[in-house]
């Protein structure tokens, strides 16, 4: 009876050990899987308005929870960078080199000061939103490309999540200023 027992058991971890020699397991903690298994990190709103997008802002999320923080914050980049490429066609922005995220904000912002709009009109709350917009933009390339165009540094978990909030907010106000029929003139 006892040989048997030992018999199944050894039958047991040889195919435990055949069929785990086949599988990759992950180790998360919660906050580490709730990143991982999101399929909509960034909200319902971003996910649906956004489509081209899913996949990049997905994996961006399953990088951060597994400490690959540097291309974490270079996916979720990424897509901010092909929206203010697109938000350029929208404010009739020219620049010298067309990809360069900082001189296209830098060219929206020039056209702010001359869009005089009447206070409290719904053109100036327009302004405003594309303002803050701008703003936020800013910051996201200072947090981002500035600071690692002029340093070889890698990017560390608090870093890569602040990074991550401030594109969460720019895909929303880029989203705002996008649908937003533009009564501003932009000259």
């Amino acid at each position: 009876m006892v040989v048997v027992l030992f018999d199944k058991i050894d039958a047991i971890l040889q195919t435990l050990k055949i069929e785990l020699s086949r599988k990759y397991c992950l180790i998360l903690t919660d906050d580490e899987a709730k990143l991982y298994d999101n399929p909509k990190p960034f909200g319902d709103d971003i996910f649906n308005n956004f489509p081209d997008h899913q996949d990049d802002i997905v994996n961006a999320h399953q990088c951060l929870a597994l400490g690959q923080d540097n291309a974490a914050v270079h996916l979720v980049i990424g897509v901010i960078e092909k929206e203010v490429r697109l938000l350029k066609t929208q404010f009739s922005v020219w620049t010298i080199n067309p990809d360069e995220w900082g001189g296209i904000v830098d060219e929206m912002s020039k056209k702010m000061p001359k869009w005089l709009v009447p206070k409290g009109s719904a053109e100036e709350k327009q302004k405003d939103e594309v303002d803050r917009m701008l703003g936020n933009l800013r910051h996201v390339n200072r947090g981002y490309r500035i600071y690692s165009a002029h340093r070889k540094q890698d990017f560390r978990k608090h870093q890569a999540m602040a990074i991550f909030s401030l594109s969460k907010s720019s895909l929303e106000e880029i989203w705002e200023v996008k649908s937003m029929t533009l009564k501003l003139p932009v000259l």
